[in-house]
């Protein structure tokens, strides 16, 4: 498993571009792209590292990581085209304790 702070750590200064996702989106755990790490669902917001000077027809991969978890991945970069750029950065949600307490009957179930 790819672990946040190993990314951050290869990446050094590349800038994180904020999306949200508008259709199923693979993430994987390398940049060959061959091995599913997960998916994000539509309406979840993400996280691109791009580099200044990087042409993005010329990668591979691009490494990314969902905002709701820190959970990072790599994505090919035809995606792109399928990623919403967000006006606001995520924000989690902030729940009441009444508020969770309705909730897991629901989350239980599933």
């Amino acid at each position: 498993m790819i672990v946040r702070s190993s990314v951050d750590t290869q990446l050094g200064s590349q800038q994180r571009v904020e999306y949200q996702v508008c259709q199923p989106l693979n993430i994987f755990d390398s940049p060959k792209l061959t091995t599913l790490a997960t998916q994000a669902w539509p309406s979840r917001y993400l996280q691109v590292y791009i580099h200044d000077q990087t042409n993005p027809t010329s990668l591979d991969a691009f490494p990314a990581c969902l905002c709701e978890d820190n959970y990072p991945g790599w994505i090919d970069p035809q995606v792109l085209t399928s990623l919403e750029p967000v006006l606001h950065p995520y924000q989690s949600p902030c729940l009441r304790q009444d508020q969770i307490e309705l909730r897991l009957p629901q989350v239980i179930a599933f």
